[in-house]
């Protein structure tokens, strides 16, 4: 709905920004014409109507530029809300299969989860070109140079991999659901299976 609003917002002001464009060009014209009929004749009238025509012919440019930078504006923020909307839809994957330990209130979860998302969106995303004729989620450093991830070759981050790193670090998610096999480790600690989750 929003984006079907914002599209529509957009073509309106498109087509408001070609009307006064045209218009730009027929008052361009008329200034011809009456610059050149005041140079055969040099009457007077023809100077009233070519000092109209030039002032008509500057409110009509005014007009022009101011509605021209709203359209790029609107054009830039629906850009920015398309690619918010992607972006988000690519944490909502990431943050759909997580657990989090059960000490943890649903609020203070709640919270935190908010907290790790916000922090992993300002970490620059961008969709790059996957190698495959498709899009993926990449995420930059201050420096400009993306992210990678030491324990899975130095490929690049996914929004899934920087979210669950921001979440151990914040001690609320449940890595009991990991299964045992090559390269993973079995839970430390608590030595029956009465504490971990089975999926």
């Amino acid at each position: 709905l929003y984006l079907e609003r914002a599209a529509k917002t957009l073509a309106a002001k498109a087509n408001s920004v070609d009307g006064l464009n045209t218009k730009i060009g027929e008052l361009t014209k008329e200034r011809d014409k009456l610059q050149k009929a005041l140079e055969e004749s040099g009457d007077e009238a023809t100077k009233k109507q070519l000092g109209q025509a030039l002032k008509d012919l500057e409110g009509v440019r005014n007009q022009f530029n101011t509605l021209k930078s709203e359209y790029d504006k609107a054009k830039q923020d629906h850009a920015n809300e398309l690619l918010n909307m992607q972006i988000d839809a690519v944490l909502d994957t990431a943050k759909a299969g997580l657990k989090f330990k059960a000490e943890f209130p649903q609020a203070a979860v709640d919270t935190l989860l908010a907290q790790a998302l916000a922090k992993v969106k300002g970490m620059n995303p961008e969709f790059i070109d996957d190698g495959n004729g498709g899009k993926r989620l990449a995420f930059n450093g201050a420096d400009g140079q993306p992210l990678r991830n030491p324990e899975n070759r130095l490929e690049l981050f996914t929004a899934e991999e920087l979210l669950k790193k921001e979440l151990k670090a914040m001690g609320i998610l449940d890595e009991g659901r990991q299964q045992t096999g090559t390269g993973t480790k079995p839970p430390q600690g608590g030595g029956g299976v009465g504490g971990a989750a089975v999926d």
